[in-house]
């Protein structure tokens, strides 16, 4: 009898959680969530806050460079005479040719880009020349050379036909980098130079058949969109690269679908963006 009364009392000892108790627990790990997806909320909005500024801060250092020496980057055709090369002995600029066209003509802005002067050389020239010009970040020192001397000269030559992003050209922040090029709208309308955040190998010297690819889900090329322009990525001054399948965007691009085009609302990893270069 003593022992069947020492059980009935370890057992009353032994309760649960009491329903508010319960109650209590859960709300400590809903405020917790919570703050957890603020948080990353809050990490993407810096980020595009940011890429948004690294678009200006670009464009401005353009503008800059123009009223300075009344030319474009990379197609300045006095660059060798004008810029303080001598400052820079790890960067051998080279004259663009003074057409008033960074790089080639381009039909579609989802082309590769090559380093060489004939052809695209002036799109990777542009970085050089606001570099040197002091108009955008500061130039590595000459024990880190590679991606900034001239294709086919300096120590890092070979790299320079390959250029990566985070050394010749900027990087983004959401992944891949930026690239300058100078063509056609989305609607066929309005040829002009063009800042393009994208990744892959289509971008580079080494890979000059292939497009660009993608950089960022729909979501994020949205909520950029949406911070610098309208939120369509088939108008205005920031346009989807990706127009040609519905990875990106909810259409493909037509005429008839323009206006009424939206993005995926994904985080799927598909699209690339493009934005005009002038202010």
């Amino acid at each position: 009898m003593t022992e069947l009364k020492s059980q009935t009392d370890a057992m009353k000892n032994q309760r649960g959680f009491t329903l508010v108790e319960l109650a209590i627990v859960l709300v400590i790990i809903g405020l917790l969530l919570g703050a957890v997806l603020k948080g990353q909320q809050m990490v993407e909005n810096t980020r595009v806050i940011a890429t948004a500024a690294d678009f200006n801060n670009i464009r401005a250092a353009t503008n800059n460079f123009r009223d300075r020496y009344q030319a474009w980057p990379g197609d300045f055709n006095n660059a060798t005479t004008q810029l303080p090369t001598a400052q820079y002995p790890n960067i051998t600029v080279q004259d663009g040719d003074g057409n008033g066209i960074i790089g080639l003509n381009h039909v579609s802005l989802g082309v590769a880009l090559t380093d060489t002067p004939a052809t695209d050389g002036e799109n990777f020239g542009f970085w050089r020349h606001l570099r040197v010009a002091g108009l955008l970040n500061k130039p590595r020192q000459a024990s880190n050379t590679q991606s900034l001397t001239a294709p086919g000269t300096g120590a890092g030559a070979a790299a320079e036909n390959s250029p990566v992003y985070g050394e010749l050209l900027p990087a983004g922040r959401f992944g891949g980098g930026f690239s300058v090029l100078y063509g056609l709208d989305l609607s066929g309308s309005r040829h002009t130079h063009w800042l393009r955040l994208a990744a892959g190998t289509g971008l580079l010297g080494t890979d000059a058949t292939a497009p660009p690819s993608a950089a960022l889900t729909s979501n994020e090329a949205y909520a950029l969109d949406l911070k610098m322009d309208d939120g369509n990525p088939y108008t205005g001054r920031v346009q989807s690269g990706a127009a040609n399948d519905t990875t990106c965007a909810s259409t493909v691009y037509s005429s008839s679908t323009v206006t009424s085009a939206a993005y995926n609302h994904s985080d799927q990893i598909s699209c690339w963006i493009i934005s005009d270069l002038q202010m």
